[in-house]
């Protein structure tokens, strides 16, 4: 790395450390997989006032033009979440559950069975889905148990061309159009929201030759964290 920050070798040979692929660090948002699950956010928050109970199953969301372009405290709209639940219990959330009963199911049910006409399988990726229709197409539980134990995560937009970093509140639940960092520490935002960490990404996706989509195969397993850095380097970083 020269001394204007850039990259004079060939970074696509660069292999991922396997500390960084294991951490548990790096995610990308949930996918919910239908506009029925979403709920503006007057409306949600009228909801929330009526029924402190679906406060527990309906959250803020934050897509990437919330974080890129919204000025306002909350993502615009909110989620229905029912990813703790199962139909049952689902159902006592008599709104919230009716919504998606109406707008969700049909949908769900209809790519369901296109794809067993298609295939002649009982057991594709919608069909799979039809089980559980009422939750996400991808609900990412492994990183919403994690933000769950942080007050907060870092957040970056996953097709990006601008080096924005942010602390988002675990409040709030993102969206698969973010890039997630379960950490909560100002060091780590540091690292992440470093020249050299933008270099090394804006480096990787231009030469592999797709867009500027921040990924934890393409950046975050290879991206060289510092190994041992002084106590003084870590405040310095922190301020």
């Amino acid at each position: 790395i020269n001394s204007a920050l850039s990259f004079s070798s060939d970074v696509t040979t660069a292999q991922p450390i396997q500390t960084n692929a294991d951490s548990g660090a790096c995610y990308q948002g949930q996918t919910h997989g239908h506009e029925g699950f979403l709920v503006p956010r007057d409306q949600a928050q009228a909801l929330i006032a009526k029924h402190e109970s679906y406060k527990s199953v309906l959250f803020p969301f934050l897509v990437a033009d919330d974080l890129l372009g919204q000025t306002d405290s909350l993502p615009t709209r909110f989620v229905i979440d029912f990813r703790k639940h199962e139909l049952l219990s689902a159902q006592k959330f008599t709104e919230l559950y009716g919504q998606i009963k109406e707008r969700v199911y049909p949908d769900i049910k209809d790519r369901a069975s296109e794809e067993e006409a298609k295939t002649g399988k009982p057991n594709g990726p919608r069909q799979n889905h039809l089980r559980t229709w009422w939750k996400f197409w991808r609900p990412r539980n492994e990183l919403m148990d994690r933000l769950e134990c942080l007050p907060r995560y870092i957040a970056c937009a996953r097709v990006t061309r601008r080096p924005i970093f942010e602390f988002i509140s675990s409040a709030i639940h993102p969206n698969d159009a973010m890039q997630v960092f379960a950490l909560a520490d100002d060091y780590s935002f540091g690292i992440l929201q470093s020249t050299i960490h933008w270099e090394w990404f804006t480096a990787r996706c231009s030469t592999l030759k797709g867009d500027w989509r921040y990924t934890s195969d393409t950046v975050f397993d290879s991206f060289p964290w510092p190994q041992a850095p002084r106590k003084e380097a870590v405040a310095r970083i922190v301020q």
